[in-house]
């Protein structure tokens, strides 16, 4: 699958794929942009997206998570979701992190969705991102 980078109001083109987010619980969903980073060592989300299909975020396993800005710690709270893209369906933990954008935007990381594809591939220069093919475990 391949997928175009979108500038979605930052002024620059990025990896940001269309997926869904469903809560397995109840089957509500919710579509959002994500950016596919492979920096990320897990996917992270906005809580207003985990209220949109029934999660209270805060009920999650709180886990602290760092990055490159030097500071207080954050936190994140996990929970497993399906994520939906391209017409399949991954069950993945992923973490509601209160301060993150509120865009409605998330981070697709390592743990989850690049482990679920053969692999995942940045052409910076044509702007496209691509997925192989899907892991059938």
């Amino acid at each position: 699958m391949k997928f175009d980078y979108k500038d979605i109001g930052e002024g620059a083109l990025r990896p940001h794929i269309r997926i869904k987010i469903r809560n397995p619980k109840n089957a509500e969903e919710v579509s959002c942009y994500a950016l596919v980073d492979s920096g990320a060592d897990m996917s992270l989300f906005d809580p207003i997206l985990a209220a949109a299909i029934g999660i209270d975020f805060e009920q999650g396993v709180q886990r602290p998570v760092q990055g490159v800005v030097a500071g207080a710690p954050g936190y994140f709270f996990e929970h497993t979701v399906e994520v939906i893209i391209g017409g399949h369906i991954i069950p993945m933990s992923v973490g509601f992190m209160p301060g993150m954008a509120s865009n409605g935007n998330g981070l697709l990381g390592q743990s989850g969705f690049f482990e679920a594809f053969n692999f995942v591939k940045f052409d910076k220069r044509r702007h496209v991102v691509e997925l192989g093919s899907f892991k059938i475990e």
